[in-house]
């Protein structure tokens, strides 16, 4: 057997080279059918896109938090669709030149059901119709990106070690300008991400990676990864946000080699224990925001009050999420749209067994701390933090898995024409990605104030 040697054998076991573990997995297609091997140039553009899909986020994010007129809207939605539409348009013509077939993926099964709970909440509030637009634009925005990544990853257009070096490589300017913003200033670190919580999100996934990268020699060196641990540690540190905490401590109980568990929880423990005593009026601000959720859901259980409709006024501020994944998924679609999301994770955390590369499982501890994150706060609600979701569901299933026949055809159709749809309504409404987060939204009609 390799790796092994015998008593017969005359070979040192010192030369020995151990077979090091796969880093994709086991069950891939590797035949020469697949696909087509891509030109030089559509692989190098092929490689190169988890760089463009992170610089690309990361600039939505900045452009976003970074002015709050009606002008900048605008531009920020233009230079955030014109960067998709070249994104795609070079993802079609890779997909195209190199014959790419499409992957099934677990949540194929549930994708009408979700669509029929979200359907159905919409109808149900036809008085929220501008809201609904919103958010089928934002779920059609990220089935696109969930979409183009699992669908590179599954033919092998690039690896998961190169989509968390892109993470990295998109995250670091975010990180720098809060560090600066936090220490310069004195108050929780944000920088350009618009929240404390928001920010302590990237510098957690930013650590968690760059972990991974390191154990493991990246390509872009240690040194760099090294820079980002110790940099993404102190952003979080300036955050003050105790729901990161939580987050990073279940990132690294995934991740984590085993012998160092018990150190991670006989650390972790106290310390979030400690932050949560510090700011324990924070704690018990979110209380009433519980109360007044579960209140209105129990006005309309089943479908829901409808999607981005959710609202609470609290020291002069407006809350957009419940903070907890259930209560605000509950308030908005119902507990039917919330039995199709806890599938969906169940799935999604069934899945993740077979997960057994160190590449994979950082992708998985990154969504693992970030759902456990959304109990606490629900940042998934808001569009930097949401654009992350699809990219780490898919980077945890993609299966290079061969579907029956007429699901290449089917998926053709729908991906064609999501891509179509998407970039249209956007280029029709250009600052409709912004404008429900402005002061405008408040001053609507559904905006719901309670003291």
């Amino acid at each position: 057997m390799r790796g092994t040697v015998s008593s017969a054998d005359p070979v040192k076991s010192s030369e020995i080279r151990q077979t090091p573990p796969p880093t994709e997995p086991a069950d891939a297609d590797l035949s020469p059918t697949a696909s087509r091997p891509a030109s030089p140039l559509l692989t190098r553009i092929g490689r190169g896109l988890p760089l463009f899909v992170a610089s690309w986020t990361f600039l939505y994010i900045e452009l976003w938090a970074a002015g709050w007129g009606p002008a900048t809207h605008i531009i920020t939605a233009s230079i955030t669709l014109g960067l998709l539409g070249l994104l795609s348009a070079i993802w079609w013509s890779t997909r195209i030149a190199t014959g790419s077939v499409w992957r099934r993926t677990p949540l194929d099964p549930l994708l009408l059901p979700a669509l029929a709970a979200g359907a159905a909440s919409t109808f149900a509030n036809a008085g929220r119709i501008a809201e609904a637009g919103l958010a089928w634009w934002f779920l059609g925005f990220a089935s696109l990106l969930f979409l183009l990544v699992h669908d590179l990853l599954a033919n092998r257009r690039i690896t998961l070690a190169e989509l968390a070096d892109a993470f990295l490589i998109g995250a670091l300017p975010a990180v720098l300008v809060g560090l600066r913003h936090g220490l310069m200033t004195g108050d929780r670190a944000y920088g350009l991400l618009e929240h404390p919580n928001h920010y302590a999100v990237v510098t957690v996934i930013a650590i968690t990676l760059a972990m991974s990268r390191w154990l493991g020699r990246g390509a872009l060196g240690r040194w760099f990864y090294g820079v980002c641990i110790v940099l993404s540690c102190g952003g979080l540190f300036l955050s003050g946000s105790r729901g990161a905490l939580v987050m990073l401590l279940g990132a690294l109980l995934v991740f984590a080699p085993r012998r160092l568990l018990i150190a991670i929880v006989a650390v972790g423990v106290p310390v979030g224990a400690i932050g949560l005593l510090a700011r324990w009026e924070s704690v018990v601000s979110r209380l009433p925001i519980y109360q007044y959720a579960l209140e209105r859901i129990q006005e309309r259980p089943w479908l829901g009050h409808g999607l981005f409709t959710f609202r609470y006024a609290q020291f002069g501020g407006v809350h957009f999420e419940a903070h907890n994944f259930a209560l605000h998924i509950a308030y908005e679609i119902g507990l039917v749209g919330l039995a199709v999301f806890l599938a969906a994770a169940a799935v999604i955390a069934i899945q993740t067994r077979r997960a057994t590369a160190p590449d994979q499982r950082a992708w998985v501890a990154v969504l693992a701390g970030t759902a456990v994150h959304q109990l606490v706060d629900f940042t998934w609600m808001f569009p930097g933090m949401f654009f992350m979701l699809p990219v780490m569901v898919a980077a945890v299933l993609w299966r290079p898995e061969m579907p029956p026949r007429f699901y290449q055809g089917v998926a053709t159709v729908v991906a064609a024409a999501l891509t179509l749809l998407v970039l249209a309504t956007g280029f029709y409404r250009a600052p409709i990605s912004l404008a429900f987060f402005t002061e405008q939204a408040l001053q609507a009609p559904a905006a719901t104030a309670v003291p």
